[in-house]
């Protein structure tokens, strides 16, 4: 179940439905979504948008142990 920042239900009848920090999922008949307020499943889908920010490049990448690497590739031996 992806968790997005934004996403944007388009209906058949071309109304949107949008929606902010929310997971989702497709299934067979349309998609579901949860939010704060509870669970929705919408079925008369045209399509769908999801939009998820990118992390801010001042965040570091810390590897399993915790530590922080000069680069995301580099690794500690043990």
């Amino acid at each position: 179940m992806p968790y997005v920042d934004t996403l944007t239900v388009v209906h058949h009848d071309d109304t949107r439905t949008e929606y902010t920090a929310v997971r989702y999922t497709l299934f067979r008949d349309g998609v579901r979504t949860w939010t704060v307020d509870g669970r929705r499943d919408h079925t008369d889908v045209l399509m769908t948008q999801a939009y998820r920010r990118q992390p801010a490049s001042d965040q570091r990448y810390v590897n399993r142990n915790g530590e922080t690497p000069a680069s995301p590739t580099s690794c500690s031996a043990r």
